[in-house]
């Protein structure tokens, strides 16, 4: 199952936030994905059955992370080290179940990170095409983007376009972008295609239009 980068931050972000109002829904998450995992049946997690586990959450959330950001079988015994707290080789429920709530914090801080990236660069579009600084984009701003971006004619068409281009921000229907809009707007976007998409076509427009 994979998700968008807005799917998979709340999946998380509400796991989480669980796990810190009721510890104890944490010992039972984790006991269920411990005894998927535990395929031999022996009580314990050796290294490619807490590989598994692992990879099963990065399958999840793969449209929402960080390219750079994976764990692979060369990290395994690192982890097994930390939480293997008695030594034995193998991971127990209750190591799991340390092992995962920590996870889950670091999986939780990359999602939103990306997410970051996204709203840094939104403000930066926002200032740059809101030219008369009144905070607000207009339809006269937008036809100047689509002017520039598409070599388009000032003309009728080039105004329908930015009309539509303002109705998909427009919550409020007064025929502006506020800022707000904008983001919560842009923060959907996500939830309907990658992160990663959105934050390019605004670096398009930033390079292209507001610098």
């Amino acid at each position: 199952m994979s998700i968008t980068a807005g799917e998979a931050l709340a999946f998380v972000e509400n796991l989480t936030n669980d796990f810190k109002q009721h510890p104890e829904h944490l010992s039972d998450y984790s006991r269920q994905v411990f005894d998927y995992y535990d395929t031999n049946s022996d009580g314990n997690l050796d290294k490619n059955e807490l590989l598994a586990s692992i990879h099963y959450f990065f399958r999840i959330v793969q449209n929402g992370i960080p390219d750079d950001f994976n764990i692979d079988e060369s990290m395994v015994d690192e982890i097994m080290d930390k939480y293997d707290t008695n030594h034995d080789g193998v991971l127990d429920p209750p190591e799991y179940t340390v092992f995962l709530g920590r996870f889950l914090n670091l999986l939780h801080q990359k999602l939103e990170e990306p997410l970051e990236q996204l709203l840094d660069i939104a403000e930066k579009v926002f200032l740059g095409l809101d030219d008369d600084k009144n905070g607000v984009i207009d339809i006269e701003e937008v036809k100047k983007v689509f002017v520039k971006l598409n070599d388009d004619e000032d003309d009728a068409e080039t105004y329908r376009t930015s009309r539509d281009f303002i109705a998909q921000f427009d919550t409020n229907e007064d025929g502006f972008i506020d800022r707000d809009e904008w983001t919560q707007t842009l923060r959907m976007k996500t939830e309907e295609d990658s992160i990663q998409n959105v934050i390019q076509m605004l670096e398009l427009i930033l390079s292209r239009y507001c610098n």
